[in-house]
């Protein structure tokens, strides 16, 4: 997702464009459906720093932070200029440990499960809900590969620990095979 690998550069290596903004915006409706359809159109014709703020604006003003959903009724609700702030800046400071990538998931997991050092932590898109939810989702085919990729991994030479994380769905626990899976429940839904 263009977008979030945006927002995340920008708060590793231009901080203070995100910051200054922050402080003369005025989270509106109009606003948020303007970030929204760049969102929903993949960023097409932005550079990095309008995705990453469409990316901000579109996560903080909508219900659970997803573009598909919509604005919520008090924009305000969820924008704290102050606090945003305060986290872009947390984030800033660590970010000389964080490495950022916007290849394709399946090259990423691979090239770093060879990283002696390295903890996957793998929270691919919902199964069922997730062409409604995300503008990047993936389709069977792509739960699929990403299933097999896992078990030749986990399989095949010791590398990486590997924590995957998925909505509970019949189809992911049959197309999972070979490591062990712990099935943790929680009821929770934005829509019906």
């Amino acid at each position: 997702d263009f977008g979030i690998y945006s927002l995340f550069y920008m708060i590793k290596y231009c901080p203070d464009v995100l910051t200054s903004k922050l402080t003369s915006f005025k989270p509106t409706k109009e606003e948020y459906y303007r970030c929204q359809r760049i969102a929903l159109c993949n960023y097409d014709n932005c550079d990095i720093k309008e995705a990453a703020w469409a990316q901000l604006v579109t996560n903080r003003l909508s219900f659970s932070g997803i573009p598909y959903a919509n604005c919520m009724s008090n924009p305000e609700a969820r924008w704290n200029a102050n606090t945003l702030k305060k986290r872009i800046e947390k984030i800033h400071e660590v970010s000389g440990n964080l490495f950022l990538s916007n290849i394709n998931a399946l090259e990423y997991i691979e090239e770093m499960y060879w990283r002696s050092n390295a903890t996957l932590f793998i929270d691919p898109p919902y199964y069922n809900k997730g062409k409604k939810l995300y503008a990047s989702y993936y389709e069977e085919k792509d739960h699929q590969n990403l299933a097999f990729l896992l078990d030749e991994l986990h399989k095949g030479v010791p590398g990486a620990d590997m924590i995957i994380t998925y909505d509970y769905q019949k189809e992911i626990q049959e197309i999972y095979t070979y490591p062990a899976t712990n099935i943790i429940g929680r009821n929770y839904c934005i829509a019906n």
